[in-house]
């Protein structure tokens, strides 16, 4: 079952160089219509971890752990009112891709094996009554 309203998000730990500390990226996001816009994700990161990203493109980041990824993923997820958000590791993602003969299996596949956070006030909005009261 293709989850159509589902966002899937690849990031990476980079090893830190120089002055620069470790940490984990997000390199790309999107859903089954595109990408999901950059400066909706730059936004959220601002509110977030209450500072800029290092840039303003993909990679997307610092984040410190992979808890701080989750929590930015879930609030992206919440504000393009999205069902789920799965987050896959790029490692990850080339295996699955490996593995996937069409798109959309690639799409099912990334959203059923990643880390999935589902956004359940988007569910409840989903219904006839939730669209009338929300």
């Amino acid at each position: 079952m293709t989850n159509n309203d589902a966002i899937v998000m690849i990031y990476d730990y980079k090893e830190g160089a120089d002055l620069k500390p470790s940490a984990y990226y997000l390199y790309h996001a999107f859903d089954e219509n595109g990408l999901v816009e950059l400066d909706t994700m730059v936004d959220v990161y601002e509110e977030f971890i209450n500072q800029a990203p290092e840039t303003s493109n993909l990679p997307l980041g610092p984040f410190d752990d992979l808890n701080f990824l989750n929590q930015f993923a879930f609030k992206v997820c919440e504000k393009n009112d999205n069902s789920l958000v799965s987050l896959i590791s790029v490692k990850d993602y080339n295996a699955i891709l490996e593995e996937a003969t069409t798109g959309s299996e690639l799409f099912q596949d990334l959203t059923e094996k990643g880390n999935r956070i589902e956004n359940l006030d988007h569910s409840s909005k989903s219904g006839l009554l939730g669209k009338l009261f929300h």
